[in-house]
């Protein structure tokens, strides 16, 4: 039913790849039926405050940005698309049509952090946001992802950030995706990098109705290197799912993956990570560890790190733990006059602390 209402509204430009259901590995422990039932009547409009990015790089609307570097953007999209499984992911790039298109001349160095806020107004709408981002060969940039809402009640936001970083760049990422509790969001991050290349990637929210955040990198050539760290801090009956996916093509890459969540009242979180090596990719390292602190008696969490190496030469782990508050550490602040409430609040913060206190010092977490 929900494949059929997409093609009658988009085309059929989805039919290879149909909505997830329990037979998805990716998706056996995610609730989809919410997202099945939502009424994709109409599209909301997104925008991408241009005014606060700096014009040492080249920020344009897609529309505008293909009358100079049509061949690239064309060249890249058909690429992604073709090796795109996830079905939200396919279906915002074939449905958006106000991306946008950000591209970092070779050598530039930017202290700042450049500022990309996306802009949501009108209600129970659906939004496609599509960012294209090009980081020219030996350029270090940061960017911040902010989403704002204005005159906003509810919708479904499902987004596509497509990273490309070309040989010995570096890029710093911050998500800090604090969203109304009645959005549908999901938000689909996929990187290729070059030569010597680094990507460091932060990701921080407090979930929301239906939270999907979906992961990828791929490490194309030597010495490329990739950190994706993340926490959610959830309450009440708020979701955050992550999938991550790094794969290694090439040999002495690097990759990082560390994520953390505190579950409180009946919030739920999954966790679903894969390190894939490649035959050629020798001596690669690869690290993954997912913890969760569970804090209601109603609030779960699902975990599954995942490798498969094919390769004779890599150092690799994973590992993932579940836990609640210790009751030695609860008694030992009580009997110091701190209430049992904010006792476990600062026994979840300092779980939280080796994620957050790793935030480069340019960006301060203000809603955290």
């Amino acid at each position: 039913m929900f494949q059929e209402r997409i093609e009658t509204l988009y085309g059929s430009s989805l039919s290879n790849i149909t909505f997830p259901d329990r037979s998805v590995e990716a998706y056996r422990k995610i609730p989809l039926l919410q997202v099945s039932k939502y009424p994709f009547t109409r599209k909301g409009e997104e925008s991408l405050d241009l005014s606060q990015i700096t014009k040492r790089i080249v920020a344009l609307p897609m529309k505008e940005a293909k009358k100079t570097y049509a061949l690239f953007i064309e060249n890249r999209m058909k690429e992604r698309f073709r090796s795109e499984k996830d079905y939200f992911a396919a279906l915002s790039s074939s449905i958006y049509e106000n991306g946008y298109f950000i591209y970092v001349p070779p050598g530039t160095v930017i202290d700042e952090p450049i500022p990309l806020t996306m802009n949501y107004a009108e209600t129970f709408s659906h939004f496609a946001p599509h960012l294209q981002i090009y980081i020219g060969k030996g350029s270090n940039v940061k960017f911040v992802l902010k989403p704002q809402f204005h005159q906003f009640e509810s919708g479904m936001i499902n987004g596509v950030v497509d990273l490309y970083l070309d040989r010995q760049s570096k890029c710093q990422w911050v998500d800090e995706l604090i969203i109304p509790e009645s959005t549908l969001y999901i938000n689909s991050v996929r990187a290729s990098l070059k030569r010597e290349s680094k990507l460091e990637f932060w990701s921080f929210t407090k979930g929301s109705n239906f939270f999907k955040q979906d992961l990828q990198a791929l490490l194309l050539e030597e010495e490329s290197e990739v950190s994706l760290k993340g926490a959610a801090l959830l309450s009440e009956k708020n979701v955050s799912h992550t999938q991550v996916l790094i794969e290694h093509k090439a040999p002495n890459t690097k990759s990082r993956q560390h994520f953390k969540a505190v579950m409180k009242d009946q919030s739920s979180s999954t966790f679903e990570g894969k390190i894939f090596v490649e035959p050629e990719a020798q001596k690669t390292e690869a690290y993954q560890l997912n913890n969760n602190l569970l804090l209601g008696k109603r609030s779960s969490v699902f975990c599954k790190p995942n490798l498969e190496i094919f390769a004779d030469d890599v150092k690799a782990s994973h590992g993932a733990t579940v836990s609640r508050l210790s009751d030695e550490e609860l008694f030992y602040l009580r009997t110091r006059g701190i209430s049992k409430e904010q006792a476990s609040l600062y026994l979840s913060s300092g779980f939280l602390d080796e994620i957050i206190k790793d935030v480069p010092a340019w960006y301060l977490i203000q809603n955290w």
